[in-house]
């Protein structure tokens, strides 16, 4: 008798975004068939025709497992995960009618050399994607090779000359390899400058502002420029939506908002590199927000109020000539997007509820790991990290130091607190201190003591539940090699499943591993890192040095650059966001490591299934 074919589908149109995308990679990790819609389809539930939208996931029997020995059995635990999920699915009878990709597992590489990869870090760990930060010298040294995507982030204080420079021309030819084989590479604002065609009208009206200009290295994979002369601001932009068929906005609606910070509008340019496709535009600038501070008014907000003055701004002009603020395109055989502004950034102006745009950085890593035929989930990812800390610190300790960096920090800042604002020091006037999202420095304040305070309480709080995944990701240790010395006992042709157990040990020896890293790495100042990426306690000890100055400077009389507002948040930097990255990294470890423990329990609980069934086969 034929089986008949079924197909679970789950949809944004029933459940948030990112809990699709994270159980769609908790599938992918547990080795499942995951199917990814291009399109929206129709399809029967019951007696009635329901729309699905493009962006579905699909998860189709009778392909559901690679080792499968009892399907039926599997079928019904992930109909028993979906309802721990609390996720809205449907289940469909017969064949299905949809233009679908299949998904593999992803890994992620941000470069750790420059700029803010944090944000990155946030989003992908919220919907269970592998990262890893690369410096300069990984990329030298061929350690690309192990990822499927390249996250560029925002410059930091010195910009985008810096972050092309870091990399060499080695490091740039080793990133343009790679993505010409097959690899992602995603840049934003100086990520995105950094990857296409940078005018020398341009280059020559930044050289003023950048005190240690080395040049600019642009790796130019994208048939794309920085449009015009000028920086765009800070704050909320209203943007269109005009490629709604293409994967990377597959469930963005026409209009949203987005944030820039500084970064650049582009323009699609004619076949300039020949390696590279036809420019795909799929953002187009549309108006301003009332959270919208152009550069030129950063020290002077009063005057942005005045009559048409935003029309005369950078932004102003892109806006009324509808200038791009997202273009993609193929470079060889691998897939490239340039974004002038920050989907990865919050919506707020402390830069932290991120939210849809952030969709939009997901679907480039699913359209990279997409594929019309089933996909080989061994291509990348198998073998140990290359962690980097020489410290291999008890998770006790490491919480020990953690909490006396918190105490610390709640001293200082109790101190700082305490400082009054009247009359208004001078180094937090609108002439001294920069004005974002429609907001003075002045109003801002307030607010930034009050998340200072906050931060350190809610470090603790992630530390504590990462603690405790730590002991979990070890008992599951234990169980996966047991059972895979139990399997090679009983029958020695189960070879296939004893590989597939040894590799899930080795996913979490490596989470093991990179909870150390997380906690203790430190790049050495002799890098002359522009930011970039380091461990928590790294992140700790300088947000507890930039407070200290902090407060000891604020009754200055002159004014200078260190001034307490420019410490604490200034444009990318300060303790504020030491503390917010801080965090993202202990919680981002955090959830990868629940994801990987969920992964692990249902692999092994399926496993167990399927001894059973080869014990006693059923006929």
């Amino acid at each position: 008798m034929k089986k008949e074919k079924r197909t679970i589908i789950i949809s944004d149109n029933d459940n948030d975004w990112r809990t699709v995308a994270k159980f769609a990679n908790f599938l992918l990790e547990s080795r499942l068939t995951v199917l990814w819609a291009q399109d929206s389809f129709n399809a029967k539930v019951g007696k009635s025709n329901n729309l699905f939208a493009a962006g579905s996931i699909m998860v189709p029997f009778g392909q559901v497992f690679n080792y499968s020995t009892n399907p039926i059995k599997n079928y019904e635990m992930i109909e028993k995960e979906v309802e721990n999920w609390r996720i809205r699915a449907h289940t469909i009878s017969g064949e299905l009618d949809v233009d679908a990709a299949y998904l593999r597992p992803a890994r992620v590489a941000l470069y750790a050399d420059g700029g803010s990869p944090y944000p990155f870090a946030d989003i992908l760990s919220n919907v269970g994607i592998e990262y890893n930060d690369l410096t300069a010298v990984d990329i030298r040294n061929g350690e690309l090779e192990d990822y499927d995507v390249l996250i560029i982030p925002g410059g930091g204080e010195l910009g985008p000359p810096v972050q092309g420079e870091l990399l060499g021309e080695i490091g740039r030819q080793r990133v343009r390899e790679f993505v010409h084989k097959g690899g992602g590479l995603w840049g934003s604002c100086a990520g995105c400058c950094n990857i296409i065609y940078m005018p020398e009208e341009t280059i020559n009206s930044w050289k003023p502002l950048f005190k240690d200009w080395r040049g600019m290295y642009s790796l130019e994979v994208i048939n794309a420029e920085y449009w015009s002369v000028g920086m765009s601001g800070v704050g909320k932009l209203t943007v269109k939506n005009i490629r709604k068929d293409h994967p990377i906005m597959l469930g963005m609606p026409e209009e949203f908002e987005m944030t820039w910070h500084l970064g650049p509008f582009l323009n699609p340019i004619e076949r300039r590199n020949r390696d590279a496709s036809d420019p795909i535009p799929l953002l187009q600038l549309k108006d301003f927000t009332k959270e919208w501070t152009s550069a030129e008014f950063t020290h002077s907000p009063t005057k942005q109020k005045e009559t048409g003055a935003l029309e005369k701004t950078y932004a102003g002009k892109a806006i009324s000539e509808q200038r791009f603020g997202i273009i993609a395109g193929y470079y060889g055989l691998g897939k490239v997007c340039a974004c002038g502004g920050h989907p990865e950034f919050g919506l707020d102006w402390l830069l932290e509820k991120w939210d849809l745009p952030a969709k939009m950085i997901v679907n480039f890593v699913f359209w990279v790991v997409s594929s019309s035929v089933p996909c080989s989930y061994l291509k990348r990812g198998t073998k140990h990290l290359p962690f980097k800390s020489a410290s291999m610190s008890a998770p006790k300790y490491l919480h020990k130091k953690l909490v006396k960096r918190c105490d610390a920090i709640r001293k200082e800042v109790a101190k700082l607190a305490l400082k009054p604002l009247k009359p208004t020091p001078q180094w937090l006037t609108d002439e001294r201190a920069e004005s974002t999202f429609g907001l003075t420095a002045l109003q801002k304040w307030p607010s930034i003591i009050a998340r200072l305070t906050k931060l350190p309480d809610e470090i603790e709080v992630e530390d504590a539940a990462l603690q405790e995944r730590h002991v979990e990701l070890k008992i599951r240790l234990e169980k996966c090699e047991k059972l895979a010395e139990s399997i090679l006992i009983e029958n020695p042709n189960t070879f296939s499943l004893a590989q597939t157990l040894d590799e899930m040990r080795l996913r979490i020896l490596n989470q093991i591993l990179g909870i150390n890293e997380d906690y203790n790495y430190k790049r050495p100042v002799e890098w002359r890192q522009d930011y970039g990426w380091q461990g928590a306690l790294a992140l700790l000890d300088s947000a507890l040095q930039g407070i200290q100055k902090a407060t000891k400077g604020y009754d200055e009389i002159e004014v200078s650059d260190k001034s307490p507002y420019n410490i604490i948040w200034n444009w990318y930097l300060g303790s504020m966001y030491d503390l917010i990255n801080a965090l993202i990294i202990i919680r981002g470890r955090e959830r990868l490591t629940e994801l990987i423990i969920k992964v692990s329990d249902f692999v092994l609980k399926l496993y167990q299934n399927d001894i059973k069934a080869l014990k006693h086969p059923t006929y």
